[in-house]
């Protein structure tokens, strides 16, 4: 069943499964599928139920955190081996091209202002002592030295895009309108994607804030306690056994209240990640195309999937917990406290 649900998706996001054959990673669409579905009910549940979810989670998340993982291990290796490229693609100010980032890193806070001083003269014709003068002048409203600075600052660029072919002009302008409206696509993205991380973790916090659940909780730890001092008072196991019931009970009122509410929000989390995985496949392909309109080299081939690699793994860090609050304590005693191998109940 599983199978045939993974081939549908596919079909729906063939984007996403041409990027999961080119870099040789499962992608968000196929985890998203094989992570056991959220039970239905978090309730009254044996252990037998929990452990074989607990299995199939873990078989499923442990490969989903080692792939993000190297996936962002292969990302920071890339970027360290194509830095010195991408910086020279950057810039082209004097003083500058060559410069490695662990050349830069290594520079004082002195020589790189130096540095940078150096390359706006180069570059501009302007040493920092102009610019102060030019503020200076500013500050006393000779509005002629502004225009006179404009005026330089203009004919700078002038001169530098009469350096240029009339292709470079025009890919130049190409590049600053297709970044402006990356940027524009970019930010309608991110916040779409981030948005569904954020309402979770808003219905998360309301529910842990639900005045109810918080009461249910209350006297459901209080009727712990309430055993814990009588076992230590040496109560007769009739008494025990009564009070096992009042704490079951409690328990079962907390579960049966929290975990359907639970549940709900965690099955429509899931529902929201498949369909936005589309857009977070876009807003990965957006990082590298203005990446590489920047610096000319685009983001590797390990960054297509990620941004929904990471949602799929929020989503399951909720998914691991879909049974916090079955009312099954696994460290109760099994039988009645007057049996002779009852146990004892902690915490």
């Amino acid at each position: 069943m599983k199978k045939m649900l993974v081939i549908a998706l596919m079909l729906c996001w063939p984007t996403a499964v041409v990027h999961a054959e080119i870099t040789g990673y499962k992608g968000p669409v196929e985890y998203l599928v094989e992570l056991p579905e959220a039970p239905g009910g978090g309730c009254a549940t044996t252990a037998e139920t929990i452990e074989k979810f607990g299995r199939d989670f873990y078989s499923v998340k442990d490969k989903l955190d080692n792939e993000v993982a190297e996936r962002r291990r292969a990302i920071k290796k890339w970027q360290e081996s194509n830095s010195k490229k991408m910086q020279e693609n950057a810039v082209d100010m004097p003083g500058f091209q060559g410069k490695s980032q662990a050349e830069m890193k290594k520079m004082s806070k002195a020589e790189k202002r130096k540095m940078a001083e150096q390359m706006m003269e180069d570059k501009f014709g302007v040493s920092m002592q102009e610019l102060k003068d030019q503020k200076k002048a500013q500050k006393a409203g000779k509005t002629s030295a502004n225009v006179d600075w404009a005026k330089a600052m203009a004919g700078e660029q002038q001169a530098n895009d009469l350096m240029k072919s009339k292709g470079q002009l025009e890919t130049d302008k190409r590049k600053i309108t297709d970044n402006i409206k990356l940027a524009k696509e970019q930010e309608a993205l991110t916040k779409s994607t981030l948005g569904i991380r954020t309402e979770m973790l808003n219905k998360i916090t309301e529910l842990e804030k639900d005045e109810k659940g918080l009461a249910l909780k209350k006297q459901l730890e209080k009727q712990e306690k309430t055993l814990e001092k009588m076992m230590m008072d040496g109560i007769s196991c009739k008494q025990l056994d009564a009070q096992s019931e009042r704490i079951a009970a409690a328990r079962g009122s907390y579960c049966s209240y929290m975990a359907p509410k639970y549940l709900k929000a965690l099955k429509n989390y899931r529902t929201s990640i498949q369909t936005s995985l589309p857009r977070h496949l876009r807003l990965d392909e957006i990082s590298s195309e203005m990446q590489k309109n920047q610096v000319g080299v685009g983001l590797p081939h390990e960054s297509i999937g990620l941004n929904g690699l990471e949602t799929v793994q929020d989503y399951a860090r909720y998914l691991g917990k879909a049974y916090k609050f079955n009312d099954r304590d696994p460290s109760a005693p099994k039988g009645s406290h007057c049996d002779g191998d009852a146990g004892t109940i902690s915490k």
